[in-house]
């Protein structure tokens, strides 16, 4: 099992887990994503809707919820004994994407678990969607599996660990897997085995890495197909002949592309044999359609303290100069609603002209909208109007600098600002004192982002929070 790598190497893959081969009835099966924001317990777990025999549909969403122990932290934060509990978590229709058979969830809890103690565990779920029974994992592999993946995991990781216990980490708990699109999820159970810091283990290994080790005659396994691309010169000619005229956006990752290439340069001049068909003369992206509805941009607000001489009412004042200030009041910031009208009445309010939001304290909020265009005429004007026209840029221009004195400077050495993509941070941390104010933002949108790399220029310090992101680490490029 030694050629089964953590990690897969510059590889890219296609997988389709296909329909069984009997006749199926078409249903539209969809997973809604549940946010409940307790104080300091904030809950994601999955839930499903739309199969045909509801039973089944409410015996997966009760194994869901029970699983994850959803309404032990609700009533423990509605008794006021808030956990400060985290629940994330991913789900995976799998089969055909008219009639999908199984079901798999993952969920990562953070904070404080089920057994009283602060750490971290992943509950992985695997349901047949006929049923709605547990699929047991061990129906996914052969059974030379466990000894195969021991002998990988003591080989390539423990042997070579200065801080893993190796007596926990073997056996692999193959009874703690599940199917995701990808590949294969592994889970160490939390009191079984940690990495650092209370922080539960996991593998997963891509479908290809460990297609050997699977039961391909479980009707489960059976149907997938797996393609690496690395191997089709062919399908790999089409998508670079297709891709030659486009033109691309660096949305995200410009500064590590700079970095690449800067590196490629280097190691051109230092190989006396070079041929441009070293690993050092590529780098790994992501494309994404510009125009896929998948793509969004999520704001980042700032919140500023260290303020020398902060005067609230003064402020207000300079900031009438150019903006037009309405009051919003807040009846409570304990009422976790309020969170998302302010997040709806500064959207609604942002189609109309440019407007933001400010929090100075004491149930203060207030939103701003510029006045006249025109005056962005007279802010950076080195620059384009797509890029004086962004949010951000008003903010930082306008009322960062020339209010509060905060220039481009401060903002990179954030002396001053500090950034939350969360609207309930944002007002709560000037409520507790820890910052003077806050100001909240509108996302950036895809087509200004287009408009100011369209006049070869960068987008202002954090304005740009894609989503969804790669995980760091999910691919690695050997530039060996």
């Amino acid at each position: 099992m030694k050629s089964i790598k953590l990690m897969f190497l510059l590889l890219f893959y296609c997988m389709n887990i296909f329909a069984e081969s009997e006749p199926v009835t078409l249903q539209k099966i969809d997973i809604a994503y549940i946010h409940e924001d307790l104080d300091e317990t904030e809950l994601h777990f999955p839930q499903i809707s739309g199969l045909e025999n509801s039973f089944v549909e409410q015996k997966i969403n009760d194994t869901i919820v029970e699983k994850a122990n959803i309404e032990n932290l609700r009533a423990m934060a509605s008794s006021g004994y808030d956990s400060g509990t985290n629940v994330s978590c991913s789900a995976y229709l799998l089969g055909d994407e008219d009639s999908p058979k199984k079901l798999s969830t993952l969920m990562s809890v953070s904070g404080r678990l089920s057994s009283g103690r602060n750490g971290h565990e992943y509950i992985p779920l695997m349901f047949s969607l006929e049923s709605g029974d547990i699929i047991p994992s061990s129906e996914l592999f052969l059974e030379n599996a466990q000894e195969e993946l021991d002998d990988w995991l003591y080989e390539n990781i423990l042997e070579q660990s200065t801080y893993l216990n190796i007596e926990n980490a073997l056996p692999v708990p193959l009874d703690n897997a599940i199917l995701t699109d990808t590949g294969i999820f592994i889970a160490y159970p939390v009191d079984t085995f940690k990495f650092l810091s209370d922080t539960s283990a996991a593998f997963h290994f891509y479908y290809y890495e460990i297609i050997e080790l699977l039961n391909k005659d479980n009707t489960i396994i059976s149907g997938i197909d797996i393609l690496k691309l690395s191997d089709k010169k062919e399908e790999i000619e089409t998508i670079k002949e297709t891709l030659k005229n486009k033109q691309l956006f660096i949305a995200d990752g410009h500064h590590r592309y700079e970095t690449a290439l800067a590196y490629k340069n280097d190691m051109a001049l230092a190989n006396k044999q070079h041929t441009g068909n070293e690993p050092y003369n590529f780098v790994m992206m992501m494309l994404v359609d510009m125009n896929d509805p998948g793509l969004v941009i999520l704001p980042t607000h700032r919140m500023v303290k260290n303020l020398d001489g902060w005067n609230f009412e003064r402020f207000l004042q300079r900031l009438k100069e150019n903006f037009h200030v309405e009051k919003y009041p807040i009846i409570s910031i304990e009422d976790n609603n309020i969170f998302n009208e302010i997040e709806e009445k500064l959207y609604a309010k942002g189609k109309e002209n440019t407007t933001m939001a400010f929090y100075g304290g004491n149930g203060g909020l207030y939103f701003v909208s510029l006045k006249s265009r025109e005056i962005l005429d007279n802010i950076q004007t080195d620059m384009s109007y797509a890029y004086r026209n962004l949010d951000v840029t008003i903010l930082h221009t306008l009322i960062l600098d020339n209010i509060l004195g905060i220039d481009k400077e401060k903002l990179v050495n954030q002396d001053n600002v500090f950034y939350t993509r969360s609207i309930k941070e944002a007002i709560k941390e000037v409520e507790r004192g820890n910052y003077q104010i806050s100001f909240i933002l509108n996302a950036t949108k895809i087509d200004e982002m287009k408009q100011v790399a369209l006049h070869q220029e960068k987008m202002p310090q954090k304005s740009t929070y894609f989503y969804p992101k790669l995980l760091t680490g999910l691919v690695i490029n050997d530039l060996k």
